[in-house]
């Protein structure tokens, strides 16, 4: 890789030398920030006749979860080619692809007359992880407009900016290749273990057991030795208990259990032993967690009390294949009820079999699950891999130029 000429320093510890004849320069020097407005919840709405809401899930996405019924100010409009930056969690920036939408709070637009869009695309990443750095891990990461105006930027002149901009179009283009040949070994490693998961839930482990009609249209046939039970009959459910945000301490023994799963740690629990967690509200309502030990189980998560004898981690894989999820209430904030749960019907295999079925998805589960780590270990090597080149680039440590 060459370099430019001559370098200076730039003043700025993390920016380092940059090229000679290329200035430093704010964020508020060149950025026109256009922060979104506070849509009201109430006037959510699941119909796509109404104007489409960017939330910060939306950012990198070409549609959005939910729509917009009421007024909003006309500088929340939003183009599909604006570049949009989260001011919450990971700063995910983006150019938004979607046709047009509004901006919702926690969302911003960046602009410029004086820059190439497209190299603050690639430069602003550069303050960005730096930022990330700096921020402990277990902390929700916040970041306002004057946080962004307030950060330096290595700037050449147009037409260098161009160049960058081209050049890392090319080469993070070539990554993203890469990555996505990967990912679509991980997407079949998944759909491998979702077939062995099924089959083995719905027929058990021997291809030539006799089959029966359950006697429930939806469920089909199943092997002639199982029972039909409802989920009441395997296990009680009943919500967790109500903790507030300020409660949750990082530093807690005890892992804090939501709608969604993990959502921090506590120095309290409300359940110890083993039992099976239904997310109730969120938008992951119906996701499974088999838990042992001491926890705390929120009042967005089911907590499953088993009520007779039978394999917990068998029933666990059972439900996951269930997709509990489809039965949420089609709602801004999905919910699932105790009683839809508690009532649907459920192909049960006699308890020795229940083990040999959960023993065997726990071996061929941990199997896939650890080819798919290894393939996450090369995506996130590759994703290393561009963003170094990227800090490289945009603070001219590269002279990009010189490259062909």
């Amino acid at each position: 890789m060459k370099r430019y000429n001559s370098y200076k320093d730039s003043g700025i510890q993390w920016l380092g030398e940059i090229p000679a004849h290329w200035e430093v320069k704010r964020g508020k020097d060149f950025l026109k920030i256009t922060s979104g407005f506070p849509a009201d919840s109430d006037l959510f709405s699941t119909d796509e006749t109404d104007v489409p809401l960017v939330r910060i899930r939306d950012i990198n996405n070409t549609k959005t979860e939910i729509y917009y019924k009421g007024e909003y100010p006309k500088w929340a409009e939003l183009n599909c080619g604006d570049l949009l930056i989260g001011m919450d969690g990971d700063f995910n920036v983006a150019f938004w692809k979607g046709q047009k939408a509004i901006l919702n709070q926690r969302v911003c637009k960046l602009d410029s007359r004086k820059l190439n869009l497209k190299y603050i695309y690639y430069s602003i990443s550069f303050p960005l992880n730096e930022l990330n750095a700096k921020t402990n891990s277990t902390t929700v990461k916040h970041l306002s407009v004057s946080g962004i105006q307030s950060f330096f930027f290595a700037v050449p002149s147009l037409a260098e900016q161009q160049e960058i901009a081209d050049y890392l179009d090319v080469k993070c283009g070539e990554i993203d290749a890469a990555i996505g040949n990967i990912e679509q070994q991980v997407k079949a490693y998944e759909r491998l273990k979702t077939s062995l998961i099924n089959r083995a839930v719905t027929r058990g482990l021997n291809p030539d057991t006799p089959l029966r009609p359950s006697g429930i249209d939806h469920l089909g046939d199943i092997p002639e030795h199982w029972e039909v039970k409802r989920v009441k009959d395997l296990i009680s459910l009943c919500s967790g208990d109500t903790i507030t945000a300020t409660q949750l301490d990082e530093t807690g023994s005890f892992p804090v259990y939501g709608g969604n799963g993990i959502r921090g740690s506590h120095n309290e629990y409300n359940r110890d032993g083993d039992y099976i967690l239904i997310g109730r509200v969120g938008a992951l309502c119906g996701n499974i967690h088999l838990v042992h030990g001491k926890f705390w189980a929120t009042e967005h998560a089911l907590i499953g009390t088993p009520v007779n004898q039978f394999n917990l981690s068998w029933l666990s894989y059972k439900l996951e294949r269930m997709n509990l999820g489809q039965y949420s209430q089609s709602t801004a904030q999905p919910v699932i009820t105790q009683a839809k749960i508690s009532s649907l019907h459920i192909p049960t295999p006699p308890f020795e079999e229940q083990q040999e079925i959960a023993d065997y998805l726990d071996v061929k589960s941990g199997e896939i699950d650890a080819a798919i780590a290894n393939i996450n270990e090369q995506i996130k090597a590759y994703e290393r891999l561009k963003r170094s080149l990227i800090n490289e680039v945009v603070t001219g440590k590269i002279a990009v130029n010189d490259i062909q």
